[in-house]
């Protein structure tokens, strides 16, 4: 009986090894890539959105002009007043070219570009609703008072 029972044990235990090297090796040949997540590395954060049949893609890069902010200072260079403001504007440039029925502000979020750089931007959020479903759309306003670059191209994903 004991013989049996380790021999199930060492039974599940290579299954679940090959199993693990399988995720692993899968995960080497094609990365996952969550569609959603930034990426900040070397000062660029991307942010993507699926409107419709369009992906509206906001980029933001720090550069040297961009106004720092530490956890020490009181409020950042830019209020979340102003970032909503400055997405806002950027939103209606957008709205000639993604059809929507609704659009509703979701979220103004300080966002740091690393754990210590000390530079930070407001990812500002919307509801963007066409028919019953609605997606959301994410614009960079960066700490000197300017928008990240925005492009509007069709999805492919659909």
């Amino acid at each position: 009986m004991l013989r049996l029972k380790l021999k199930t044990l060492f039974l599940a235990t290579a299954l679940v090894a090959v199993f693990v090297a399988l995720i692993l090796f899968l995960q080497e040949r094609h990365p996952i890539k969550f569609r959603d997540a930034p990426d900040r590395s070397a000062g660029l954060s991307i942010a993507t959105s699926h409107i419709g049949q369009m992906k509206i893609e906001s980029h933001a890069e720090h550069h040297e002009g961009i106004p720092a902010w530490y956890a020490t200072d009181t409020s950042p260079p830019i209020s979340p007043k102003q970032a909503i403001e400055t997405a806002s504007a950027k939103l209606d440039d957008l709205r000639k070219q993604i059809s929507c029925d609704k659009i509703e502000l979701s979220s103004c979020n300080l966002t740091p570009w690393g754990p210590t750089s000390g530079h930070w931007y407001w990812l500002v959020e919307f509801h963007v609703w066409s028919g019953q479903s609605a997606d959301t759309l994410r614009i960079h306003v960066l700490m000197d008072g300017s928008c990240g670059k925005t492009s509007v191209i069709e999805d492919d994903a659909g």
